[in-house]
Parts: structure tokens; C-alpha cells; sequence
């Protein structure tokens, strides 16, 4: 980790605009759970070039999410899906139901777990998902 952290370090000092020196270190930081860094890295790289850096945002509402900065992080989750792959869909889907739930916004928590069926009706978090989308829908059908 430290050697690559080293590379990655120099490529981002070689070049400032060039992104991937900023991602991998956003990379590593996140496998190291090191949250500050990779808010702060994907902060500086959406900075520099949004448009060319769709990885970042989900990056950095990972990152926001578990340093518990719902809207940054439902801010980039919303960024990202609209350049994501459909597992990184999936998944940006099922972030947003939770950082949803922590805000207490139960019909767009149902919203975004629905999308998150939709696109992975057998993932792992599946049975998670139709469980508390049948609970909301429970809730909702007694108001």
C-alpha cells in the first residue's frame, strides 16, 4: 500500500489535472477506510474537472456517507448515477435508500430501493431491500 500510495503520489505531483493520480490515492484511502481523505481527494478532483471524473462522485458519496454527511453524500450519489454502470447503479441505489432512512425520508427511501430491486433482484441485500420497502408500504398503508 505504501509503495503504491507512493506512485500514485507522484503522478499527482507530476501533473495536478491529471485524475487518476487523485483516484488512486481516493482508492487506496477507501480501502484503508481513511473517509476524510477520500471526501478530501474526490473534492479536489470533481473541483478540477466534474465532467471527466464521473468515478469520484461515487467515491465521495461513499465517502460522505460514512462520515455522516447525508446531503453531500445524496448530492454525489445523484451525480454519479447518472454516469454509473449498471452494478454501480445498483449500488448507488441502495446507498441512497440508507442515506434516505438516516434523513427520516421514508418515500424516497421506498423510491430508491424499488430502483435498487429493479436492478438487482437477486443481490445479496435483495431479501434487506423487500423487507423494509414492506414495512415503509405497511406504514404508509395504515396513515
Amino acid at each position: 500500500m505504501k509503495e503504491a500510495a507512493e506512485f500514485c503520489t507522484q503522478a499527482r505531483d507530476a501533473d495536478a489535472n491529471y485524475l487518476p493520480g487523485y483516484l488512486c490515492l481516493a482508492d487506496l484511502a477507501a480501502h484503508e477506510e481513511k473517509w476524510d481523505q477520500v471526501a478530501e481527494l474526490t473534492n479536489q478532483v470533481i473541483a478540477l474537472h466534474p465532467v471527466r471524473a464521473p468515478g469520484a462522485y461515487y467515491y465521495n458519496c461513499v465517502a460522505n456517507y460514512f462520515l455522516q454527511q447525508w446531503p453531500n453524500a445524496e448530492k454525489s450519489a445523484l451525480q454519479a448515477l447518472q454516469d454509473s454502470s449498471m452494478n454501480e447503479k445498483a449500488e448507488l441505489h441502495w446507498l441512497l435508500a440508507k442515506i434516505y432512512e438516516k434523513e427520516h425520508n421514508r418515500i424516497s427511501e421506498a423510491e430508491q430501493l424499488r430502483a435498487y430491486l429493479k436492478l438487482a433482484p437477486d443481490s445479496r441485500d435483495a431479501g434487506i431491500a423487500r423487507h423494509v420497502l414492506k414495512e415503509i408500504e405497511t406504514h404508509a398503508a395504515k396513515k
